[in-house]
């Protein structure tokens, strides 16, 4: 994964907000979403789609539009494969849509988890809540939430030029 950052999608107004989402009809046709950007050389389509539909339980209704399952396309190979892979989860309630502005969330909801492990992320040098979209954030916070092993992270963050020292405080 390059980078990713949690936002909303699917709906008409300019600058949604969780507030507004939340609490404005006007909003009520945004979806929380996350926006993947991937290097097809190293992760191709379909294995981000398996990994979506690993991660969350395609199979339950959001009881608002805001928390449905849906993947947004951007092009006729993505719909096509999407659909491909939604025939292999016939129970899915998850939606299909072409993608429509993406809006970041506020920097609150962005890496979430790694913001709860202020120890790492200030260890990287990370004050301006910006760099949490940023590359370095996206791989810290998967491991965070243990979902990459501490040699593939500090390999991923040395790819991305993270200091040497830095990355011996990460992971020593």
């Amino acid at each position: 994964m390059v980078r990713t950052r949690v936002g909303y999608c699917g709906g008409a107004l300019a600058e949604p907000t969780y507030r507004k989402v939340c609490n404005d009809e006007a909003f009520g046709d945004y979806a929380e979403t996350i926006q993947l950007e991937f290097d097809g050389a190293e992760l191709s389509y379909e294995d981000v789609l398996a990994a979506f539909f690993r991660s969350h339980d395609a199979e339950r209704r959001g009881k608002a539009r805001q928390y449905q399952s849906v993947i947004f396309v951007h092009d006729a190979f993505q719909r096509d494969v999407a659909m491909a892979a939604l025939e292999r989860y016939p129970a899915a309630h998850t939606k299909l849509e072409v993608a429509t502005d993406f809006w970041d969330a506020e920097p609150y909801h962005q890496k979430w988890l790694l913001q709860r492990k202020r120890d790492i992320f200030m260890t990287l040098g990370m004050t301006d809540t910006a760099q949490l979209l940023e590359a370095p954030a996206t791989t810290l916070n998967a491991y965070a939430a243990g979902k990459l092993r501490a040699d593939v992270a500090a390999e991923r963050l040395a790819r991305h030029g993270v200091d040497d020292d830095v990355l011996d405080a990460l992971f020593a």
